[in-house]
């Protein structure tokens, strides 16, 4: 559901880190997150989408544009693959 405020979409929004930044933000801008799964009742919309297929970025964004519209404000990514072993991420 579109709002009057801007649209400020958060990759890793269900995380505690994530979490905690959208409610920083929820008063002045329309949050919605993205996360591999998404939850419910954490005071936002999610969207789920895995990060390393374009496929589903691609739903995920269509699935935005269709509920929130195209103008997205900004974006804050936290999602990441961190191994302290190194090497690429798995897929």
């Amino acid at each position: 559901m579109a709002t009057n405020k801007p649209l400020l979409l958060i990759t890793g929004a269900s995380g505690n880190l994530g979490r905690s930044i959208a409610g920083a933000f929820v008063d002045d801008f329309q949050v919605v997150g993205m996360d591999r799964k998404a939850k419910e009742g954490i005071g936002f919309p999610m969207v789920e989408a895995d990060l390393s297929s374009d496929e589903s970025v691609q739903q995920a964004l269509q699935q935005i544009d269709d509920r929130y519209g195209r103008q997205i404000a900004a974006v804050i990514h936290l999602i990441a693959y961190f191994s302290s072993r190194g090497g690429g991420s798995p897929r």
